[in-house]
């Protein structure tokens, strides 16, 4: 976390502005940001599942014709990467508005916007 210093109306807006850099998939002042984290949770765990669904398909269509490694490769290649990185992002995400309420915390300030 970013221990900067605030002192003038000028210093905050700049940390604004990294902020809003920063937290670009987010909007500010339309809902608090942890229900915007929320959604995105959901749609993280939403895409988890249906990639999950599309693997576990694959490899029961190869497993009927006695192929599963095949299969599992094809999951390992198309499917892993996808889900891991939505996870990461997500995870990502999380931390930096949870870093971002931090440091409004720590100066005074209150709500998310």
């Amino acid at each position: 976390m970013n221990q900067a210093v605030i002192e003038t109306d000028e210093d905050r807006a700049a940390r604004e502005i990294y902020w809003r850099t920063k937290l670009r998939r987010l909007r500010f002042g339309a809902e608090p940001l942890r229900v915007q984290v929320n959604r995105y949770r959901g749609v993280t765990i939403v895409l988890s599942v249906i990639s999950g669904s599309v693997a576990l398909g694959f490899l029961a269509i190869f497993s009927s014709f006695h192929r599963p490694d095949v299969a599992l490769v094809l999951d390992a290649i198309l499917f892993i990467p996808i889900v891991g990185l939505a996870w990461l992002d997500f995870g990502r995400l999380a931390k930096d508005v949870a870093d971002y309420e931090a440091e409004r915390q720590q100066q005074g300030l209150q709500g998310t916007y």
